[in-house]
């Protein structure tokens, strides 16, 4: 937290994967030092895909607390999953973001199925209203450069407001090896035998303002929007 406030962050949003362990630690830390704290999280829905919820105000707090109990009291532990039907129940007060390349969008354009991503953003547009965008990334890899391309064209062809994240795991590019060697310790594997468990490059780090707008140069309503995302995101 402090070191996001240093380099220029006037937000951050805390989103693990189904669940919301962490936030009460996460919002008091970000109190102490005068800093927004977004309170989200990653869900899993049914079909395995990937979909991000942002809390606006308390009944989004509400709502995705209730989420996410249904899903791990229904479904087998360890792997809660949320139905498209309970979702649709528990939209009020959440933004949502169509997620990492595991969301259903970049997905079916990894597919080159560019029907079937139209068709679900216009699935999560009838669910969020205004309060859907499109997520991009930029880790420096190619699989993410190219679905970046077109989901910069699907925002533009459907005129629908896109977002850029950086998802972060460690705050510097130093603290990798820690991270790699956590997930060797969870998986039970040494570090030359981890393959792809472990991320391929030291990208996924706490990056400043300045690094994340050069990065998006090219496409400033991305980097406009974060600030849109934060603004609406009043609870705490």
């Amino acid at each position: 937290g402090a070191r996001a406030k240093n380099i220029g962050l006037s937000a951050r949003a805390l989103t693990d994967h189904d669940d919301l362990g962490g936030v009460v630690r996460f919002a008091s830390a970000a109190r102490e030092l005068s800093f927004d704290a977004i309170i989200g999280a990653e869900l899993t829905l049914e079909d395995d895909s990937h979909l991000i919820l942002l809390a606006e105000d308390v009944q989004g707090y509400k709502n995705l607390c209730h989420l996410i109990s249904h899903a791990r009291s229904n479904c087998m532990r360890g792997s809660p999953r949320v139905s498209y039907a309970k979702l649709s129940e528990r939209t009020q007060g959440l933004i949502a973001l169509s997620g990492c390349p595991h969301g259903k969008i970049p997905s079916a354009l990894a597919l080159g199925d560019y029907a079937e991503a139209k068709k679900t953003v216009f699935q999560f547009q009838e669910l969020f209203a205004d309060r859907f965008y499109l997520e991009l990334w930029n880790h420096h890899l190619h699989q993410e450069s190219v679905i970046g391309g077109q989901l910069i064209d699907l925002a533009r062809d459907l005129a629908v407001p896109y977002v850029v994240t950086n998802n972060v795991h460690y705050s510097t590019p130093e603290k990798r090896i820690i991270h790699d060697v956590l997930t060797c310790l969870r998986h039970e594997v040494t570090l030359a035998n981890a393959g792809r468990r472990l991320r391929p490059n030291a990208s996924w780090y706490l990056k400043s303002a300045d690094e994340m707008a050069h990065l998006w140069r090219h496409y400033p309503d991305g980097i406009k929007n974060t600030l849109v995302v934060a603004q609406r995101c009043q609870f705490r």
